[in-house]
Order: C-alpha cells, then sequence, then structure tokens
C-alpha cells in the first residue's frame, strides 16, 4: 500500500512534531509511507501537486479542520478518487469529532489501517469559474467576520489564549462591523437577513451544534438565517449559539436545501469554510455534492 501522509507542522504548536516518529511506525507496517508538510492555508494548487507525485492508495491528513478543509480542497479540484483518513492533531478538529475519529494521534492510525470507508457528502461554492469546497460549514456575516478576525490576531492567542482572543475579537466585531444584506433563493423561496451559516454537520465552533439535524451523509444542507441586522439582536443570536440553545424561530429561518443561491449589493463578501475565512465574489451558488469524500471511519 502507498499512503501519501499531508501534515500540517504548525497545527496545536506542533503536535505533529512530538508525535511524527510514533505515528509513521504505525502507518509503515501497512506499506510505504511519503510524508509532506503543508505551507501555508488555501494552497490548493501545492497540495494536488504532491497528490500526482504517483497513485497512492491513501491519503492521509495530520492536522486540524483548516488543513482537512485545505487537503480535502486538494483531492476534488484535482479529480483524485482516493480513500482518505485523519489524524486530528489541531486546535480544531470538529469534523473529527463530527466523523467520531479519536483525538489520541496513535489510536486515529489504527482506525485509518483497520477501519472502514464512509461516504461523506461536501458542499461546493461555485462563483464564477472558481469552485471552493467545505465539509463541515460555510458561514457568511458575523460568523466569517469573526474567523476573519480570529486570523488576524494570532499573535494575541499565543498570548492571551485562544478563549481571551474569541472574547476580545467579538467585542471588536460588535462595534466595527456592518454586515451587508443577504439575499438568498433556495427550492423556489426567496429570503433575506445578514449573517448566513450553511452547515453540513452538526457541529460548529466551540462544539456548538448550530444544525442539530444535520447529518454529513444525507445528501442536504442545513442553513440557518439570521434575519435582523440590529447589534442586541446579533448580541441575542451569538449567546443563543454559545449556549447551545438553536434559535430557530427567534428571527431565524432555517431550511434545508440541496442548492442556495446567494447575492447582495456589494460585489464581495467575507465566507468562512471549515473555519478558514476568505474574499469570495457574489452572486455565487452553494450546493450539497453527495459523496463526494470516502473517508476512513472506526
Amino acid at each position: 500500500m502507498n499512503i501519501k501522509l499531508i501534515a500540517n507542522p504548525a497545527s496545536c504548536r506542533g503536535k505533529f512534531s512530538r508525535y511524527r516518529d510514533a505515528i509513521m511506525g504505525k502507518l509503515s507496517a501497512a506499506g510505504e509511507v511519503s510524508v509532506s508538510e503543508t505551507r501555508k492555508s488555501g494552497d490548493f494548487p501545492h497540495l494536488a501537486s504532491l497528490l500526482r507525485e504517483r497513485k497512492y492508495d491513501t491519503v492521509v491528513i495530520a492536522g486540524g479542520d483548516g488543513t482537512v478543509n485545505d487537503v480535502a480542497n486538494a483531492v476534488f479540484t484535482g479529480g483524485f478518487s482516493v480513500p482518505v483518513g485523519i489524524i486530528p492533531v489541531g486546535a480544531g478538529n470538529l469534523f473529527s469529532d463530527c466523523a467520531e475519529i479519536p483525538h489520541d494521534p496513535l489510536a486515529a492510525c489504527d482506525v485509518i489501517l483497520r477501519g472502514r470507508t464512509r461516504k461523506i457528502d461536501a458542499g461546493r461554492i461555485m462563483s464564477g469559474s472558481e469552485e471552493r469546497y467545505f465539509l463541515l460549514m460555510l458561514g457568511m456575516g458575523f460568523d466569517a467576520r469573526g474567523a476573519e478576525l480570529m486570523d488576524r490576531r494570532k499573535k494575541w492567542r499565543k498570548v492571551i489564549g485562544s478563549f481571551a482572543t474569541h472574547i476580545l475579537v467579538g467585542m471588536e466585531e460588535m462595534f466595527t462591523y456592518e454586515p451587508p444584506l443577504l439575499s438568498v433563493k433556495s427550492d423556489g423561496c426567496s429570503y433575506e437577513g445578514y449573517h448566513l451559516i450553511i452547515s453540513n454537520g452538526k457541529l460548529h465552533a466551540g462544539g456548538v451544534r448550530i444544525a442539530p439535524s444535520a447529518e454529513m451523509d444525507d445528501g442536504f444542507l442545513d442553513a440557518s438565517l439570521f434575519e435582523e441586522k440590529a447589534k442586541m439582536k446579533t448580541v441575542r443570536y451569538l449567546m443563543d449559539i454559545i449556549t447551545g440553545v438553536h434559535p430557530k424561530g427567534r428571527g431565524v429561518k432555517a431550511f434545508r436545501s440541496e442548492k442556495i443561491k446567494v447575492s447582495s449589493d456589494v460585489d464581495k463578501i467575507v465566507v468562512q469554510t471549515d473555519g478558514e475565512a476568505f474574499r469570495a465574489t457574489l452572486p455565487f451558488e452553494v450546493q450539497v455534492m453527495p459523496g463526494l469524500l470516502s473517508l476512513i471511519v472506526p
């Protein structure tokens, strides 16, 4: 068996490096292992080029949700059809939690060696000729702006920690961010709101169940559109999410769909996919891609 292991050396302050020898010992028992490290977030062409080096039987990702998203995008955009295993060594491992993959790196290796393959849906964003994929969620509005600010405040996290940084970023966002009005169309219905979260899995940031009925293999995306702009309403939305209360029916439109179209009176908007923020051109379309990922699970 030929295994390609792609690792993020920066994840969780170098956790992969601490387990590297033990991981290699486990995986090498199944065949030849080729190791590469990620260079930067969103570098899909580079990751795809690594997968073209030879025909691999399995791709293993060692990192957190951001690394999983990057490699999955390289697999999908590169047209590779290969089982994917995950060793969750990142600061955030929500996707692994949804798939019930153990956090212990060596136990995760055992899953890769002895587990089964499960077909997992992905979400695809199409903006003109550009495409991008997500496995957990897509967010616009306060959700995406928060992810963008967290990325900019990486130095804060090293000094004061992640929780305190989240609090400060939330305060900064509350006083400075003015979200654009979003026009959302799905299954012949039209909606308007200021914050939109489209979920493929149950879990959101912090392990909150923003979409408790979502399943990663049901062929649907679960959307929550927050309809009001007032800052105190946004505070209420955030508190509902943080405390685990699903805000359906409180100024929130919840619906399920296979395809969602988003437009606005602005040309660009901040979007986050699986916690990674970027600028997207509007309008764009979000569509579920059933069974696109072959994931190795327990």
